[in-house]
């Protein structure tokens, strides 16, 4: 069970199913000690308006026992990696996900090379924290190159439990995520294993990683060394909370 969970939707992405609340209730019943809240960006199909992020200062950031992160998880919208949240929203932020998403404006019809600088562009031109699923089946990348610009810009690269379990039996996001897991130790880059939860009983669950046999180092996970003390830090350097 993680300890930390970046990565968690709540009914205000338009198809997840939880509150914040319910999901600060069953995170604390299950040992998790710290949540993001990062629901889908505003050009998501079915998600909520750029007022909703912008009011996220109302939210308790501990509630039920558990660190409350506020933030969102930012579409990129174009091939020039332009994502769907405003300078002013993204300033008042805990936490920004960044990530290529169906249903959204971005190109279905994208290549390779379209979505791996589309993902570099966005992290590189905006206050981005992680990058969501950086590889997944309907959306590939060149993963050492966005591993290379991760270490470049300071970013972290996300390992999305959701989608493995989505994708057990995809033999080439296995091996893209096996892959980002060497380049991310040769390059010092950090990763960061979130349930990109949509109903609460989702939050925590890392099961899929023993079921598949993946092993992070631990010196490679972002909170894996001082927890809570590790991810503020992270978030401080990069001009969020304080």
């Amino acid at each position: 069970m993680l300890k930390i969970d970046l990565h968690i939707h709540t009914v205000a992405s338009g198809h997840a199913y939880s509150t914040i609340l319910e999901s600060a209730r069953y995170a604390n019943s299950v040992g998790v000690e710290v949540i993001a809240i990062t629901d889908h960006g505003p050009s998501m199909d079915g998600s909520s308006l750029p007022g909703y992020f912008g009011n996220m200062g109302r939210i308790p950031r501990k509630m039920c026992g558990v660190n409350i992160l506020m933030g969102c998880e930012a579409n990129v919208i174009d091939l020039s990696g332009k994502v769907d949240l405003g300078v002013d929203i993204i300033d008042g932020l805990d936490i920004i996900l960044v990530g290529l998403h169906k249903l959204t404006p971005y190109p279905s019809n994208s290549s390779l090379s379209d979505n791996t600088n589309a993902l570099i562009s966005a992290i590189t031109n905006h206050k981005v924290h992680v990058v969501s699923h950086p590889y997944r089946p309907d959306f590939p990348v060149d993963i050492i190159e966005l591993v290379r610009a991760a270490s470049g810009q300071g970013v972290v690269l996300e390992l999305n439990l959701s989608l493995l379990k989505l994708f057990s039996n995809d033999k080439e996001l296995l091996k893209q995520i096996n892959l980002m897991i060497e380049a991310a130790e040769k390059m010092r880059v950090k990763i960061a294993v979130s349930s990109d939860a949509h109903i609460a009983t989702e939050i925590g669950d890392d099961s899929v990683l023993s079921d598949l046999h993946i092993q992070i180092p631990k010196g490679l996970l972002l909170g894996g060394q001082d927890g809570y003390n590790e991810i503020k830090e992270f978030l401080t350097s990069r001009g969020r909370i304080k």
